[in-house]
């Protein structure tokens, strides 16, 4: 990321005011102040280093249709592509 991308923001005196970054550059520092703040909780800490050596566990649209969010795709029946009363992840086009 070179500083050419960052723009800065003055007011009428040329006191910096504001910043405009990249948006993959403000992504990243989201990221990292979120990992920060979890990361300062020992309990979250504890959690995530839990998770993070468990080797089991279910697929991402198995847990979606155990909770309910989504069908998955190899259960779609309705004519809108999707069973029983679980709402689709996303606005109809129709």
């Amino acid at each position: 990321m070179t500083s050419a991308e960052i723009q800065y923001v003055s007011d009428e005196e040329g006191k910096p005011t504001a910043v405009l970054v990249p948006i993959d550059l403000w992504r990243e520092i989201a990221a990292e102040k979120e990992t920060a703040h979890r990361l300062s909780s020992e309990a979250m800490r504890r959690r995530l280093l839990e998770a993070s050596r468990r080797t089991e566990g279910i697929s991402f649209d198995q847990a979606r249709a155990k909770l309910g969010v989504w069908t998955p795709p190899a259960s779609r029946t309705s004519p809108g592509g999707f069973a029983g009363t679980a709402k689709p992840p996303f606005p109809s086009s129709s």
